[in-house]
């Protein structure tokens, strides 16, 4: 995902809004047909996760069109984005001095943690 998505990232946070809308449209399509038609009924039965990024985007077989094109769109006009390892995020937890910190993958593509205030 990263190798398709920051190369173009580059140029199109440069783009005004408008026309980055208008980018944003026809690239939607065919990942809302490929999230509809290829990764929603695998996920029924399981063979989602065998699939590039399967979790993550048998998750999006839900959503709208709308909502898939918004990813999309916030996909492109994002200047920045950073990838972290779980073990980073772990470690910001348990730096704030967090306890019972927990960080577990978010469809195989992201993380997500948790941690209690002390006392």
């Amino acid at each position: 995902m990263r190798n398709v998505i920051e190369p173009l990232r580059r140029l199109t946070t440069r783009l005004p809004p408008t026309l980055l809308r208008g980018i944003a449209w026809p690239l939607a399509v065919p990942f809302t047909a490929l999230v509809k038609l290829i990764y929603q009924p695998p996920r029924a039965a399981g063979l989602a996760r065998r699939l590039p990024l399967g979790d993550y985007i048998a998750s999006l077989s839900d959503f709208s069109f709308r909502h898939i094109y918004n990813i999309v769109f916030d996909q492109l006009v994002a200047p920045t984005a950073a990838y972290i390892r779980g073990e980073e995020l772990r470690s910001w937890f348990e730096t704030a001095g967090l306890e019972d910190v927990s960080v577990v993958s978010r469809h195989g593509n992201s993380w997500r943690g948790r941690g209690s205030a002390p006392g």
